[in-house]
């Protein structure tokens, strides 16, 4: 019996990598008793051991976030009362854990999204700090790094006349989506990236709101990510190509990354935060019903965003995430693309394959206190030198998970357009459903459920719609 599984991958450096990513699992979730924090970020477990230098005039400093254990106030019941009820309620627990800390932490910011507080600390008191029957973990606000595509030098091109429209648009059926009824009207996308050339000739106008939230304080994309990651979803066809999904709908875009391609996970989580509602005011509906996010961490073990993705999806916000460029291994795709209640989404070519860097299932989850092996990606989309565009009114051509997530962001607004009453719950059922199956039957650590057909979907929110309606109808005449 061949000891090779479907991808490649021997059965013992598979069993290897198991164990040692369940090992990685349950010391990050176990590793303390019950009366301290659920959670220590591993790297802070190390330096909290480590003794200060002889020679240092002051401690050292870490930021970090401190998540709080969940009580009756952390229900996303709307935002208005409840969210300034969160707030007022995260400020007086964090008055009460800081009351012990060294000044270094009297300072701190609030996430109420999140259930946490950003604060600098010094070793005696973090070590305080885990003790705390308040605090359910304690992360080190890390740099962060964009999975990043690069322009293509792949000698291989795209085999496919690409003279009206993207192949990306061709595999998933876009244009027949529109014949349908449905280009995005009315929705808008978030999107957490690079930033924004908002005078790109495929996106002048489309630009809702671009909050900042790096040094650069301007919202522009130095980069190229954020721009390419926005012309798929809504760009137009200035070009000659089309090249967005959903050309009617408009974006919001929180830029978290910098010109290198890093962001602080403090930055990530204040974004994040910020989709919940990008004008500051509860009584205003400005929420996206759909938040792209083309980044990951760099493992599954990344505790820092299951509140705020949890708070999305309690805000009927969809959380579509890049399942990763780290294939063709199994037990690849990372964090929070990794999460059970967030969207993960797989790469493939032109011609349906999936691409070699791909990152695959399973994930590792905690089910009631034990690990447990999920299914992973979700769905797939087009990644392989997909066109869209850069900065400057260019175009270019990127490949990654990056670039497949945007298709899968935009057929979620022609969803949403087609009926804006859809639920998470029903978006994500008639996603599941409207794919072009690959790989074995149903869902698969590869593909997930399939490549994601646009014109199903539209059609079956349609069709859901409808029997709304009626079904409205005739409870209204029954009465």
């Amino acid at each position: 019996m061949s000891n090779k599984s479907p991808n490649g991958l021997t059965i013992r450096s598979s069993l290897s990598r198991i164990i040692s990513l369940t090992s990685t699992f349950t010391f990050v979730f176990f590793a303390f008793t019950s009366a301290e924090a659920r959670f220590l970020d591993p790297d802070l477990k190390t330096w909290m051991s480590e003794k200060e230098s002889a020679q240092q005039l002051l401690p050292s400093i870490k930021e970090v976030i401190v998540y709080l254990k969940p009580d009756a106030s952390f229900q996303a019941q709307g935002i208005t009362a409840d969210r300034s009820m969160q707030r007022m309620a995260l400020t007086m627990q964090a008055e009460e854990i800081t009351q012990s800390l060294s000044s270094y932490s009297k300072e701190y910011e609030t996430l109420w999204s999140s259930n946490a507080v950003i604060m600098k600390i010094d070793r005696a008191s973090l070590k305080k700090l885990v003790k705390n029957g308040l605090v359910d973990g304690v992360v080190l606000n890390k740099t962060i790094m964009l999975d990043e595509p690069k322009a293509s030098e792949s000698k291989r091109k795209v085999n496919a006349d690409q003279s009206q429209f993207t192949y990306g648009l061709q595999l998933i059926h876009a244009p027949e989506a529109w014949e349908k009824g449905s280009r995005g009207e009315e929705v808008v996308v978030g999107i957490i990236d690079t930033g924004i050339d908002a005078d790109h000739p495929d996106l002048k106008g489309k630009v809702v709101m671009v909050k900042d939230f790096t040094k650069d304080n301007d919202g522009k994309d130095y980069h190229g990510h954020g721009t390419h990651v926005a012309g798929t979803i809504v760009g137009g066809n200035a070009s000659g190509t089309q090249i967005g999904v959903a050309p009617s709908a408009k974006v919001i875009m929180a830029k978290v990354f910098d010109s290198e391609g890093r962001a602080e996970l403090a930055g990530l989580l204040k974004a994040m935060e910020f989709m919940v509602d990008p004008d500051g005011d509860p009584l205003t509906k400005d929420a996206p019903r759909v938040v792209s996010n083309s980044w990951g961490s760099s493992s599954q073990f990344v505790y820092a965003f299951k509140n705020v993705i949890q708070v999305w999806r309690d805000h009927q916000i969809f959380p579509s995430f890049a399942a990763g460029n780290s294939g063709s291994s199994y037990l690849t795709i990372n964090a929070p693309g990794s999460y059970p209640h967030s969207y993960a989404v797989g790469a493939v070519d032109e011609n349906g394959e999936l691409t070699s860097f791909s990152s695959r299932g399973p994930v590792i989850w905690l089910v009631k206190k034990l690990p447990r092996f999920i299914t992973k990606p979700n769905i797939s989309a087009p990644g392989y030198n997909v066109k869209s565009s850069v900065p400057g009114g260019a175009w270019a051509e990127y490949s990654g998970t990056s670039m497949a997530t945007p298709h899968l962001s935009g057929v979620v607004a022609l969803a949403l357009a087609a009926a804006p009453e859809l639920t998470i719950e029903k978006l994500t059922e008639i996603l599941n459903s409207s794919v072009l199956d690959k790989g074995p039957e149903g869902m698969d650590n590869r593909y997930g459920y399939g490549i994601v057909q646009a014109d199903q979907v539209v059609a079956k929110a349609k069709s859901w719609r409808l029997s709304l309606a009626l079904s409205s109808q005739g409870k209204a005449h029954n009465r």
